[in-house]
């Protein structure tokens, strides 16, 4: 209805806009528009690009000036919002003429007006404002209120008076359901004249007189409000509620169903009626600590302040990180083993300065990771190996030798095993294992040198010179020069005489008696003492052996050839073996030597004189 009479819908003298449509063209990223004209919450429509949009679904449009888009509009976007204006013949917001209304008028809210007339009788639940202006009141009418204030003097009846200090006199009896107050100037009051009902003892702070005995005799439902209560003990068998309490001393279970909450409004922890704890600040415990598990717990023991997680590998309580627990370290089901296990990812232990040690408990060095340096590694708390910025260096104690051990095939056989030794002598050597122990094959002399071994026996030997061979020297192909190709020259000033061993491994195959010889000789051709020639030889090998041997008699001459003390059957240039010597000069034996099976050697033999 519109504010003036005899217009159903809107007078001439209303606004013109009916429809309020605003457009809006953001230049970037929008959600929230402004609609300058308002709106009637549920009288508006908005259109995005020209389609029209669900409310709720696709906007919201709640406060009457703001629209808010679920899915924001962007730069070249349309906006478009059309407001209704809403007409309700029930809303009568002002009149300026008299309203008559046929039937009754029902206000929901609030009647407010300078005046109001009415000639009948008016009926409210209730009445507000002071009061001061209701006047006409018969003495015969019944007023039903649960408060008066008297300001000043009323009389009711002939007995009772009261003014704004309250009940001056009482000729007779006030009798009611309830008083209400504090009581405080309710003086002289003795049990006889309570004439009957039961007064609870929590009910009544202070009575003017002794009170013995229990306090069985206080029955009833009725709250009870009070200030302080003492007493050596109470018993509460129903709920008990109390706020802002100082102290809570019990000697027996405090039971809290819904939970128990510390500092202001839980804000130090909470305690929740299910068992949650949280708690905001520090929490201090005086005793061991245990977190119980299904089987096996995790303590944390007082007496030896250590935290001991219990169990085995089969029944064991774990410390684990990370929201999938992938990260876990517990004990082993035996030998005191301990395990970290990662199930996925990388495990890492990082250091930014100083010293990652892994050691025994009793100081004894294992392993030190030293940032930015090297990595020691310690056996029986001897540095054994070490990193450095080149390589890796291998060490030993004071006195002995760093030792770097090869095995091969899971060292399951002794011959898998090889390594390489540092000795206290300075020399480098490189070992074998034999099956009995280790024997050199290649030594580096600190002195310079190098020395190649077979089974241990020196075969090869670096000198000044150039190389020394001890055996035979066995080649496929063989170049020399520019340059001398030489061969060692024994020449000893000795008379040949009776068997003569001549040691090709010391002294070669060419050897040269300067002294005339003293008798017939008899030549017995080997490696040494403890080496045969049969094991420098090879089967399909040949060599030569060349004797020289001054002579001034021709009786003396060599009379057998043999090979490790066995006699051979030399065929001799000229068909046959010499008979005598030269007498003059210096007689020349020479043998070429075929090794044709194991011991068994073909000799050519040749006797020549040089004088």
């Amino acid at each position: 209805m519109s504010q003036q009479n005899g217009y159903i819908g809107r007078s001439p003298g209303d606004s013109a806009v009916i429809i309020a449509s605003q457009t809006f063209e953001p230049t970037g990223v929008q959600t929230n528009f402004t609609f300058a004209s308002g709106y009637t919450v549920g009288y508006l429509d908005v259109y995005f690009n020209g389609s029209r949009l669900i409310f709720a679904n696709d906007y919201t449009a709640t406060d009457g000036s703001t629209v808010g888009l679920t899915t924001h509009a962007n730069n070249g976007d349309v906006i478009e919002c059309v407001a209704y204006k809403a007409f309700n013949v029930g809303n009568v917001e002002e009149a300026t003429g008299n309203f008559t209304v046929g039937n009754q008028l029902t206000v929901t809210g609030f009647t407010t007006g300078s005046s109001a007339f009415y000639s009948g009788i008016v009926t409210a639940t209730s009445f507000s404002g002071d009061g001061s202006s209701l006047t006409g009141l018969a003495n015969t009418d019944v007023i039903n209120t649960e408060n008066i204030n008297v300001i000043g003097v009323a009389t009711v009846g002939s007995a009772v008076t009261i003014n704004s200090t309250g009940i001056d006199a009482v000729s007779g009896v006030i009798t009611a359901a309830n008083f209400v107050g504090g009581g405080a100037n309710l003086t002289a009051l003795s049990g006889s004249n309570i004439a009957s009902g039961t007064v609870a003892a929590a009910r009544v702070a202070t009575l003017n007189q002794n009170t013995t005995g229990t306090s069985a005799g206080l029955t009833g439902t009725p709250d009870i409000t009070i200030r302080n209560v003492t007493g050596v003990a109470a018993t509460f068998t129903g709920v008990l509620t109390y706020e802002d309490v100082t102290n809570v001393d019990s000697v027996g279970i405090v039971t809290a169903r819904s939970g128990v909450e510390f500092g202001a409004a839980g804000v130090g922890g909470t305690i929740t009626g299910s068992g949650n704890a949280i708690i905001s600040g520090f929490s201090t415990f005086n005793n061991d600590v245990t977190f119980t598990g299904s089987t096996k717990n995790i303590v944390f023991d007082q007496s030896d302040q250590q935290l001991e997680v219990n169990g085995d590998n089969s029944n064991v309580a774990k410390i684990a990180f990370g929201d999938a627990h992938d990260f876990q370290i517990y004990k082993g089901a035996s030998g005191g083993n301990v395990f970290m296990h990662n199930a996925s990812g990388t495990l890492n232990i990082t250091q930014n300065s100083g010293t990652i040690k892994i050691d025994k408990n009793t100081g004894d060095e294992m392993a030190h990771f030293i940032v930015d340096g090297a990595v020691e590694l310690f056996h029986n708390s001897v540095k054994k190996l070490s990193t450095r910025s080149d390589g890796a260096e291998i060490h030993a104690a004071e006195g002995g030798e760093a030792i770097l051990y090869f095995t091969a095939d899971e060292g399951d056989e002794a011959t898998d095993k090889y390594r390489i030794a540092a000795q206290d002598s300075g020399d480098l050597i490189i070992q074998r294992h034999s099956g009995s122990g280790y024997s050199s094959e290649l030594r580096v002399k600190s002195a310079g040198g190098v020395q190649a071994n077979y089974q241990g026996s020196q075969k090869l030997l670096t000198i000044t010179e150039g190389v020394k061979v001890t055996g035979v020297t066995s080649t496929t192909s063989l170049s020399v020069g520019p340059g001398v190709l030489q061969e060692k020259l024994y020449n000893v000033a000795s008379a040949l005489t009776g068997t003569v061993n001549f040691d090709v491994v010391d002294n070669g195959l060419v050897q040269y008696y300067t002294t005339n010889s003293s008798g017939t000789f008899v030549v017995n051709l080997r490696g040494d003492g403890s080496t045969t020639f049969n094991s420098l030889m090879d089967i399909g090998k040949t060599t030569v052996f060349t004797l020289y041997s001054a002579s001034n008699n021709a009786s003396y001459y060599m009379t057998d050839f043999q090979i490790d003390g066995s006699s051979q059957t030399e065929k001799w240039n000229g068909g046959s073996a010499p008979t005598a010597g030269t007498g003059s000069g210096t007689d020349v034996y020479t043998f070429n030597i075929m090794k044709t099976a194991d011991a068994t050697f073909t000799v050519f033999a040749n006797f020549s004189n040089f004088a």
